[in-house]
């Protein structure tokens, strides 16, 4: 519906040429506040640029952490079989003094 069309079903349900202008005026701004189609399709290309940008950000730390954590891992599971060959020697040691 255009402007002139919403103009004259106000006048005809009695408004004011005054009422009828304001309200014309008022709708137009809000209407000039809308999005396009154009916008959101724009800003929906916008959004699937960044959101593949923070995937890949997401995924570079991953790899970061899990060669992390496999670093740790391989440090933790060398402490614990230095502990029990420490262990091992240990007993073995106490058991020969003890003869």
């Amino acid at each position: 519906m255009n402007t002139l069309e919403i103009y004259r079903k106000l006048k005809e349900s009695k408004f004011t040429k005054e009422q009828a202008e304001v309200i014309i005026e008022t709708n137009n701004t809000e209407l000039n506040n809308l999005a396009t189609k154009s916008d959101i399709t724009e800003l929906k290309h916008e959004l699937k640029l960044e959101i593949n940008g923070l995937n890949s950000k997401i995924n570079r730390v991953e790899t970061t952490l899990n060669s992390k954590i496999d670093k740790v891992q391989n440090k933790i599971i060398y402490w614990i079989l230095g502990s029990i060959l420490n262990q091992i020697i240990l007993t073995v040691t106490l058991i020969q003094l003890s003869k």
